[in-house]
């Protein structure tokens, strides 16, 4: 007797770059993918975004999805994620992160980064937090390419170090998930520095990485993404939450300058 094992997709995320899909000359590629003009239809054939940008998972995104057996690939257009069998997450917490990293040193030269990017210590973090779920099918527009002011963030490793305001007593440094909760923190520590010492190191490794808020009385309250420590050539990170997607398409457009 045979045995098969049916895989249903998840979500699909996929990455349109305008520097290889708009024509010399006709009408600028639009979502979703048209091919009406035989030179975009060439140019969306040719498509490959493995040439300019790998795609990977977090390691406790790796380790998240095997403990389920979901399988995570890297298609020519983006990437996606199938499960065994139908049915959708009913884990509300359940996400995965999705690390974007640059592979052509001429990247910068044909993007829109407006100050992102590995010089900068800046990344663009994208998520569907937040967002409806969709329904079955649905397609979801992330990002047009025209990055808002939340969509880059501070990058930081775990362990950082960050500007004292001012002379005074130690403070006390709160570190906050604004997706669990925007007053109770999940780290909170007191940290010790002498009189004249420009710089205060705090010590975050025992949380996952992740989009964290840093509030305190003695430093510049800011977002930071910490964690990515000794990866080079991010671009972004893209977070999505699992629950309820059936085969949903997520896309994000990179424009040119």
């Amino acid at each position: 007797m045979a045995f098969s094992i049916s895989y249903h997709t998840i979500f699909e995320l996929r990455v349109w770059h305008h520097h290889f899909l708009d024509p010399y000359e006709g009408t600028p590629f639009t979502l979703p993918p048209s091919v009406a003009e035989p030179a975009q239809a060439r140019l969306l054939f040719r498509y490959d975004l493995r040439r300019f940008l790998s795609l990977t998972l977090t390691q406790e995104s790796k380790e998240a999805i095997q403990q389920r057996g979901m399988i995570f690939k890297v298609t020519n257009r983006g990437c996606l994620l199938v499960k065994r069998g139908t049915g959708s997450i009913s884990d509300e917490q359940l996400k995965v992160s999705i690390v974007a990293k640059i592979k052509d040193p001429a990247f910068a030269g044909y993007t829109n980064l407006d100050g992102a990017g590995p010089d900068a210590g800046r990344l663009l973090f994208l998520s569907n937090s937040g967002l409806p779920v969709p329904a079955p099918g649905s397609e979801v527009l992330l990002s047009d390419g025209g990055w808002e002011s939340s969509d880059v963030q501070d990058w930081r490793p775990r362990v950082l170090r960050l500007q004292r305001n001012s002379a005074g007593a130690d403070p006390v440094v709160r570190v906050l998930d604004p997706r669990v909760s925007t007053t109770v923190p999940v780290l909170e520590t007191q940290l010790t520095a002498a009189a004249d010492q420009e710089e205060l190191q705090i010590d975050c490794r025992s949380l996952r990485e992740g989009l964290y808020l840093l509030e305190s009385d003695n430093i510049e309250d800011g977002n930071y993404y910490l964690g990515l420590e000794n990866q080079g050539g991010v671009l972004a990170v893209i977070e999505i939450y699992l629950q309820g997607l059936q085969e949903v398409r997520y896309d994000i457009r990179l424009a040119k300058p």
